[in-house]
């Protein structure tokens, strides 16, 4: 017993994929078969500094923060019904970070079960979910959709094939104050029964490092919104440049409106002596009258941003640790950027 405990917490303290050997299968050896499959979903601890100003130049923030993020999904039936459990910390739909006093804020202590649902894979290909999922971003990301630390009550049905694959989500998206600081998804079960959301994506693999996808939004915090959303990425892997994308969605009702990225990815190896320095450029641009509730909150303009990178500093069985930088600058505003550098651990 004590030894069959011991894997448990292993297994909800790594950070390995349902494909790889380390997921607990119960009925059987092979897991493929088991009549029972535990796994973590990506577990993390994180520290960072974090500096804003404003329009004006005034700081909103200068403090050093904390995350936490962990969970883990039970599968049954060879994984045809499964459960998804995520707790983190935060007290707002986009960030999970909290101040740990030492700096311009009070301290903060919130943790939450972000995400809570059940799917159902009756055939190869085809899949449903039901309570509180993850955004499905296709080939964009927080630039011009969801935070991926947010949530999303309701819906969800999937068909993938090979190289293409559509979903459509539909249920409720947190669109005021109040809604976006209900954390835990028992504080707004009563959601499911509410409808402000839409979202069907359709994603094409053009080759192994090609791809694009495009869908529509729709969303009705007052008024009703829609939108069309398209992106592409490549992963070129040449001398220069290993990766690039763009991604646009833009409104068009109840007015003309749009957010916008370009982004330029480089891999520098041995740059500190065996580590690797991973570079990313982003261009952004968001509209005033946007009203997605977007992850990367720039302000309304044009903004650029650079994120550093370098992996695997230190590694083990349990755990990675990653070493990062950011800086966000909006040129409509000179006054307003952000800087930003940390550790995260992944277990």
């Amino acid at each position: 017993m004590l030894s069959k405990l011991s894997t448990i917490l292993g297994v909800f303290l790594s950070q390995v994929p349902i494909a790889q050997a380390d997921v607990i299968a119960f009925g059987r050896n092979d897991g493929s078969n088991a009549y029972m499959q535990v796994w973590s979903n990506p577990s993390n601890l994180g520290l960072r500094y974090r500096h804003d100003s404003d329009d004006l130049g005034v700081e909103t923030q200068n403090d050093l923060q904390l995350k936490l993020s962990a969970g883990f999904n039970v599968g049954v039936l060879r994984n045809k019904v499964r459960l998804e459990i995520n707790g983190r910390t935060g007290e707002e739909f986009s960030s999970i970070y909290l101040n740990t006093g030492l700096g311009k804020s009070d301290s903060q202590s919130i943790f939450g079960i972000r995400r809570f649902n059940l799917g159902f894979g009756p055939w190869a290909g085809i899949d449903f979910q039901v309570g509180s999922m993850a955004p499905k971003y296709g080939k964009s990301s927080e630039a011009t959709y969801l935070s991926r630390h947010g949530w999303l009550n309701g819906y969800r049905a999937r068909y993938t094939s090979a190289d293409w694959g559509v979903v459509s989500t539909t249920g409720y998206l947190a669109h005021t104050a109040k809604d976006r600081g209900l954390v835990d998804f028992y504080q707004r079960f009563d959601r499911m029964n509410d409808f402000n959301f839409n979202h069907t994506l359709f994603t094409h693999a053009l080759s192994s490092k090609l791809g694009y996808s495009f869908g529509y939004l729709y969303f009705r915090p007052a008024s009703v919104s829609h939108y069309l959303k398209t992106a592409f990425s490549h992963d070129i892997g040449s001398d220069w440049v290993d990766s690039y994308g763009a991604e646009l969605t833009y409104q068009i009702a109840p007015r003309l409106s749009a957010a916008s990225a370009v982004r330029v990815g480089r891999k520098f190896g041995h740059v500190f002596g065996s580590l690797p320095l991973k570079v990313t450029l982003k261009y952004l641009y968001k509209t005033k009258s946007f009203n997605l509730p977007v992850g990367n909150r720039v302000l309304a303009g044009h903004s650029g941003w650079l994120a550093l990178k370098v992996p695997k500093v230190f590694t083990s069985d349990l755990m990675g640790l990653d070493i990062f930088a950011h800086y966000v600058q909006n040129f409509s505003d000179f006054d307003s950027k952000r800087m930003e550098f940390g550790l995260a651990m992944n277990f």
